[in-house]
């Protein structure tokens, strides 16, 4: 979904807003290089007719550091509103401390509930 992103320094960036697909969420990061510090996704969400930032969704955020065993981390999450959007950060020890990753397509489901 997002190929070859680069975040240098500390910082924050969000990406564009995109409508739910499903009751629920699973996304995943890749990342391909990464100097120092810990790169964060949150997925953030809200309906049409708010005009905030968005609310975090229920679940765990991702996170990876440079000490990280995999460079690939994914989680799932519920609670989703009308649009989706992700919030990437950034936090480097330095200034010219950097991240390379990608964002997979994300993954929409449904809760089904068995008949009783």
């Amino acid at each position: 979904m997002f190929e070859a992103q680069y975040l240098i320094g500390d910082r924050s960036v969000y990406s564009p807003w995109m409508s739910r697909g499903g009751d629920k969420l699973i996304i995943t990061v890749d990342v391909m290089q990464l100097s120092s510090g810990t790169l964060t996704v949150e997925p953030l969400t809200k309906n049409s007719e708010d005009t905030d930032d968005g609310a975090a969704v229920t679940g765990t955020a991702l996170s990876i550091t440079a000490a990280s065993t995999t460079a690939t981390s994914s989680s799932t999450f519920s609670g989703l509103e009308e649009l989706i959007r992700y919030k990437f950060s950034w936090n480097a020890t330095a200034s010219s401390d950097y991240v390379l990753f990608r964002m997979l397509s994300p993954v929409w489901f449904d809760t089904v509930n068995a008949g009783t």
